[in-house]
């Protein structure tokens, strides 16, 4: 037996690559965030101004992390001027929602807004409370009971017979 000829087809019997087996990550499993590598992109950005910030400069501080992963990571949680353990306010989840209707999912607008929030929490809180709201709705318009011709719907219990008991054939 020769192995398959696909080009997905790797010696060690998967379709993973050889690092992706050793280290047990693939490319949907994301790896977590260690203290050492949060120190080090930290480190690497004690001192630089804000402009001045290349995110793929900096990488290179942090092993085995994309540019676009070091600016996701600080910006969404390790500024110093982020809220991390303030509870959002209802005055706050009211805002969200006037601004997605006035003007959409603009979420980087809302942070001028919401100062010490980034746009990911906002966007976060907005679909937990929509999620939220949304449930409650569904679950408030489940309990209404349905009538048609002055009658009530059968439910998924009454049978097949039951039904048609009920009903007036005209001929």
């Amino acid at each position: 037996d020769s192995p398959p000829s696909s080009p997905s087809f790797s010696p060690n019997g998967t379709n993973r690559t050889l690092k992706e087996v050793e280290t047990g990550q693939t490319k949907s499993s994301p790896r977590l965030w260690t203290f050492e590598e949060d120190k080090s992109l930290i480190d690497a950005i004690a001192g630089r101004p804000s402009p001045q910030l290349k995110w793929t400069e900096l990488a290179k501080y942090v092993h085995g992390r994309s540019g676009k992963q070091c600016r996701e990571r600080y910006l969404n949680h390790l500024q110093p001027q982020l809220k991390r353990d303030v509870r959002w306010s209802p005055v706050e989840d009211a805002v969200i929602f006037e601004h997605v209707k006035a003007f959409g999912c603009r979420w980087a607008m809302m942070t001028k807004i919401f100062v010490g929030r980034s746009d990911n929490s906002i966007k976060n809180r907005y679909n937990l409370l929509r999620n939220r709201y949304t449930k409650e709705i569904h679950s408030m318009l489940m309990s209404i009971p349905v009538f048609h011709n002055d009658r009530p719907l059968p439910t998924k219990s009454q049978s097949l017979q039951e039904l048609l008991d009920d009903q007036v054939i005209l001929k």
